[in-house]
């Protein structure tokens, strides 16, 4: 997965892919999430910058074939991570990423990622995940009609 990051200038969200119960996906702590507490590493991103952002992954959420998109996006307000206005927040295509999504899932493609932890434990795993992202740049074109 990656961490989706962007400002109010209009920055577009875009990110990988992780099953529910991927190592990627941390959960939240009991009574938190939302508002700041969802963990340190969280809070570090964009620490204090004007109109930073930030999606998170809703594992929960996140079925074969989910109606929506199971993520969640949040702005910092007074120093806190709040959920965007959902009328702000537009998908571009969904249809065709819940498609790519669940092809992925099913071939069960989490299974190639490798984080940067793997790669320092045995320096032959390819961090950047290239093969990974090749097959979903491939199933993206496609999906786009540009294959």
């Amino acid at each position: 997965c990656q961490v989706l990051s962007g400002t109010k200038s209009g920055a577009t969200l875009a990110g990988g892919v992780c099953p529910p119960s991927s190592p990627y996906l941390s959960p939240v702590p009991a009574g938190g999430g939302v508002g700041g507490n969802a963990g340190p590493a969280p809070g570090r991103v964009l620490p204090g910058r004007r109109g930073a952002g930030r999606a998170e992954l809703n594992n929960r959420k996140f079925t074969m074939s989910p109606r929506v998109p199971p993520i969640l996006v949040l702005e910092q307000r007074d120093q806190q991570w709040v959920p965007k206005d959902k009328n702000l927040v537009m998908w571009q295509d969904w249809e065709s990423s819940r498609r790519v999504c669940q092809t992925l899932l099913e071939a069960k493609a989490y299974t190639q990622l490798v984080d940067f932890d793997a790669h320092l434990d045995d320096i032959r795993s390819d961090w950047t995940n290239q093969q990974l992202n090749a097959e979903i740049a491939q199933l993206t074109s496609v999906a786009n009609g540009s294959a």
